[in-house]
């Protein structure tokens, strides 16, 4: 969750861009950054950014798999062999 107190105006972050990203560095912690009051931006660092993005690629895998057990346990699945013996006709294996 984003902290308030790294709400900062963009004209601020203009101004003081190199006091914004030692901090961001240092903490790790995003800014969100204003324009005429309104959230419009986030800025992070790159570490930071790309840990998100495997958390949500991990979110995103294990709510497949998920999803795929409950269509087996529907018996909404396929016989593994059956799918297999389909893929090799339809690409001349």
């Amino acid at each position: 969750m984003l902290e308030l107190q790294q709400t900062h105006i963009l004209t601020d972050f203009i101004h003081n861009h190199e006091e914004h990203t030692r901090r961001i560095k240092e903490t790790g912690v995003p800014e969100v950054l204003t324009i005429d009051g309104r959230a419009e931006f986030v800025l992070q660092d790159a570490d930071s950014y790309e840990a998100l993005l495997e958390t949500l690629r991990a979110t995103e895998d294990l709510a497949a798999v998920r999803d795929g057990l409950e269509q087996a346990e529907k018996g909404l699945g396929r016989d593994a062999r059956e799918v297999l013996t389909e893929i090799k006709y339809k690409h001349g294996l």
